[in-house]
């Protein structure tokens, strides 16, 4: 019997075309005609995949910042030494915050990190997305995730800088003496210091961003894969404790992997002093173990955070992708 005509015709193409011709040849349409509907389809499908990366990302976001503002809070009081006379230690430092500036304290200069936080977090999943996919099918999903995190993190240093900037002011601020609110700090900042300024603090965050990044996808991914393939489940769907469990692991791998750089980026953006006197007075007050003060309030806070993120992303997603695709 003969084959289509349209099938062998989409075969001296490339290997893609192929599909649009056996499609052509169960429908009746000539390749031509296909083609142009897979076309006109293409912008549509590419929209509706972006449009899901964004909004899953937003609502990963919000959930995410809410869970680990606390936290912030009590990382910023140890990095800028606010306790000086001994509170130094995670507890420590959370008891003499509470005390000094009460529940709320935590959550002080918190609305400019949630906008940041959503912006960070939607940029972050759709340029991952994106760039996971461009990369070689030949690479490993560790070196994918690890790569396309890498790309993530650069692109969204840019805004993660300014509001990091004005969290920190707003955390050594609690009695707002100099800043009334996120905006008036920012427009103070900028007035003083012009565009350079607002930035104060980006080469330390592109820094901790890239790395921090980078490994945080290469471990979700790998971790994902292998726990959802150990419990015998779709990896299209996996279940919601390897999405918590892989999301827990990646935000440990994100603070683990140059918090030395976050450390500065704190200190350059709350004393408004150059990287080099940064590192002299840490090193001088602390020595190395300076560099890698609130290390354990970012790890704490990174197993519940980043498995908030995660399970809010995959759930958004998994719902959006009803409604758009």
């Amino acid at each position: 019997m003969l084959a289509c005509p349209a099938l062998f015709a989409g075969r001296l193409r490339r290997g893609d075309n192929a599909d649009v011709a056996l499609a052509a040849c169960g429908s009746g349409e000539t390749p031509g005609e296909a083609g142009a509907a897979n076309r006109q389809e293409l912008p549509a499908r590419t929209a509706a995949r972006v449009s899901t990366e964004l909004i899953a990302g937003s609502v990963a976001g919000m959930a995410g910042r809410f869970v680990e503002q606390p936290f912030d809070a009590v990382k910023t009081a140890q990095q800028t030494a606010r306790f000086p006379d001994g509170a130094t230690s995670l507890t420590a430092t959370a008891r003499r915050l509470l005390a000094s500036d009460g529940f709320r304290g935590l959550y002080r200069g918190w609305s400019a990190p949630m906008v940041g936080a959503v912006f960070e977090t939607m940029g972050i999943f759709a340029v991952h997305s994106a760039l996971k996919e461009r990369l070689s099918p030949d690479l490993s999903e560790l070196q994918r995730g690890f790569l396309a995190g890498a790309g993530a993190g650069a692109v969204v240093s840019v805004v993660l800088a300014p509001t990091e900037l004005i969290k920190v002011k707003l955390q050594c601020d609690p009695k707002g003496a100099t800043y009334v609110s996120a905006r008036h700090c920012f427009q103070h900042i900028l007035a003083r210091h012009g565009v350079r300024g607002v930035f104060q603090g980006l080469i330390a965050t592109s820094a901790r961003e890239i790395a921090g990044t980078a490994c945080q996808f290469a471990v979700y991914d790998y971790a994902l894969h292998a726990m959802t393939a150990h419990a015998g489940s779709d990896t299209a769907h996996p279940p919601a404790w390897c999405i918590v469990a892989s999301g827990g692991l990646s935000g440990m791998a994100y603070w683990a992997s140059l918090f030395p750089a976050d450390v500065l980026k704190t200190r350059v953006q709350a004393h408004g002093v150059s990287y080099r006197a940064a590192l002299a007075a840490v090193l001088a007050q602390y020595g190395v173990r300076g560099l890698y003060a609130g290390l354990g309030s970012a790890l704490l806070r990174a197993v519940p955070a980043n498995a908030v993120i995660f399970l809010a992303y995959e759930h958004a997603k998994e719902f959006v992708t009803t409604l758009l695709l």
